[in-house]
C-alpha cells in the first residue's frame, strides 16, 4: 500500500514543504518518525549512516539526528516539533550543523 508522508520545514521566511511517497503502511511510517531505532534506519541521504537519534515526539519536543558521511564527518539535524497530526502530518522547525 502506498502512503504519503508530508514534512513541512519552516524557515524564518517561508515554509518548505517536502512530500514523499513510501510503499509501506501508514503505521510503519509513523513509527519511523516517533521511534529512534526506526528513525536511524531511514534518516539521511544515500551513503550516510545515522549513528544516533534522539526523539521527544510531542508538540514542543525536540529531535537530534547525527548523520555520518563516508568521509567520517558528522552532520547534525535538529528541530522542534511544531504540530503533530497522528498518522498524518508532522510540522517541524529545523536546523543543521556540522562537527
Amino acid at each position: 500500500m502506498s502512503t504519503a508522508e508530508n514534512n513541512t520545514i519552516v524557515t524564518d521566511s517561508k515554509p518548505l514543504i517536502i512530500k514523499r511517497t513510501f510503499d509501506a503502511p501508514v503505521e510503519t511510517m509513523w513509527r519511523s518518525f516517533s521511534e529512534p531505532d526506526l528513525a536511524q534506519n531511514r534518516w539521511g541521504p544515500i551513503g550516510f549512516t545515522t549513528p544516533s537519534a534522539e526523539i521527544d515526539f510531542r508538540e514542543g519536543g525536540k529531535y537530534v539526528f547525527c548523520m555520518r558521511g563516508a568521509d567520517g564527518k558528522n552532520i547534525y539535524s535538529t528541530g522542534v516539533y511544531r504540530e503533530i497530526v497522528p498518522s498524518g502530518n508532522v510540522y517541524i522547525r529545523r536546523s543543521r550543523w556540522q562537527d
